[in-house]
This record gives structure tokens, C-alpha cells and sequence, in this order.
């Protein structure tokens, strides 16, 4: 996605969902409920409505990662979260302690990673960004504006987390 500008020069570096992916193992579950239900459905006559379970717990479990959006900034990350109530968290660049890439098999295997960025912020000690695009250079990129904002600040950790 190109960068696009706010009128205080910040610029949209990338903006974006999870992937699906991280549904995988619920997803595969809702499949598997739905055979005993159908098969109890068939059956037993006043059970038939029960095989509508699977298919709504699979729309919920989408609904819920597909209602989390990601802004990645030249300054911040802006993270909005929620279905019913929305709440969103800024986690400005100079606060980062520490950021690492996590990828677990599933996710590695079709080019997804978890970013965890640790801060010094009292409100979000530790921010997860949900099965990502894991490209070297998405990385490096917000790396470098990590530290180009805490050069700006004059901000340096030392010491343990």
C-alpha cells in the first residue's frame, strides 16, 4: 500500500487485518461439531436446529478477527479492536523497548507472523499485532522509524525490561 500523508507529515506506512489463519483450529472444530449435529439432526427431528451452531460460532470467530483493524504510521501504531464497542489503543514509536517476530508453524507456512513490541507505556506494556505479513522489509521499515522516533525524542532504554 503507498504512503499517504496526514497534515502533520505522518504517513500510513501499512493498514491491514489479521489473517484468518490465526481461526484455523476453530474453523477445522466447527467442521468437525457440524457431523455429530448433522447426524443427530437426521435422526432426532427437534435436534435439527442444532446444526446451525457450527456455521454461526464460525461466522462469530471470523467477525471477531476480521473487526480488528491495524494502522502502522510513521509515529505510532493504532490498533482498533472490538465488535459491539470499539476501542482503540496509539502505542507511539519512542516507547518501543523491543520488538519481535514470531512465527509459529502454521503462520510461517503461509508467510504470517506475530509482531510483539514491548514498551515502556504504563497502558500497553506489551502490544501483539495478530498474524501480520512477515516480509524482512516491512520489518526493517517500522524498525527504522522506531528508531528515527526515538532519535527525534532523544529517548534510549538501558538496563532489564
Amino acid at each position: 500500500m503507498p504512503p499517504t500523508t496526514s497534515d502533520t507529515g505522518e504517513q500510513t506506512l501499512w493498514k491491514g487485518s489479521p489473517s484468518q489463519w490465526v481461526n484455523t483450529v476453530r474453523y477445522v472444530l466447527c467442521g468437525l461439531l457440524a457431523l455429530p449435529l448433522g447426524l443427530m439432526g437426521m435422526f432426532y427431528q427437534p435436534y435439527f436446529w442444532l446444526l446451525l451452531l457450527p456455521p454461526v460460532m464460525a461466522l462469530g470467530y471470523w467477525y471477531s478477527i476480521h473487526s480488528i483493524k491495524y494502522e502502522i504510521t510513521t509515529e505510532r501504531i493504532i490498533c482498533t479492536t472490538g465488535i459491539f464497542s470499539r476501542t482503540t489503543q496509539y502505542l507511539e514509536f519512542f516507547r518501543v523497548k523491543d520488538m519481535t517476530v514470531v512465527q509459529p508453524f502454521w503462520l510461517r507456512m503461509v508467510g504470517k507472523a506475530n509482531l510483539i513490541f514491548l514498551t515502556n507505556d504504563a497502558t500497553t506494556p506489551q502490544l501483539k499485532l495478530w498474524a501480520v505479513s512477515n516480509q524482512k522489509d516491512f520489518h526493517d521499515r517500522i524498525r527504522t522509524h522506531i528508531l528515527h522516533a526515538q532519535d527525534k525524542r532523544q529517548v534510549r532504554f538501558f538496563g532489564e525490561f
